[in-house]
């Protein structure tokens, strides 16, 4: 995978919701920082933070999971951005950047479970049992 081939795929998943946002779409910076938090996630590493590599790219093997983990990222950047925007009216036309922004709260927690049950990522819990062997201290 390279970049430009990153920023077709999350443009074709999230497009109507990078425009609301006022995410950039031309330069790919927004691609670039969600794909470098996405392979630091899977526990790769990157040299810039902003814009991997396409070799860095190129090393993904677990493309389904670096593009959703990429995507929720992506997610995650939007909804800081709405939440900073004010809902707008002039005449007859309104924008209610606040429905958008709650529509996207629940979408970002559905992609997180997903995320959760799909690749087993994000989980962080621990289970314990105790083992009980049924045997007797005998003195002899």
């Amino acid at each position: 995978m390279n970049t430009v081939e990153l920023s077709i795929i999350m443009t074709n998943r999230l497009q109507p919701l990078m425009v609301a946002a006022g995410l950039d779409m031309i330069e790919l910076l927004d691609f670039g920082e969600a794909a470098a938090v996405a392979l630091r996630d899977m526990g790769n590493t990157v040299d810039d933070p902003t814009a991997p590599t396409d070799d860095e790219l190129d090393a993904v093997t677990a493309v389904n999971h670096f593009l959703d983990l990429a995507e929720l990222r992506l997610m995650e950047t939007a909804l800081n951005r709405l939440l900073i925007k004010v809902n707008l009216s002039t005449g007859p036309r309104s924008q209610q950047y606040s429905d958008i922004a709650k529509g996207l709260e629940q979408a970002i927690a559905r992609k997180q479970a997903m995320i959760e049950k799909k690749y087993g990522t994000g989980l962080g819990t621990l289970t314990a049992g105790v083992i009980n062997w049924n045997f007797a201290e005998v003195n002899e």
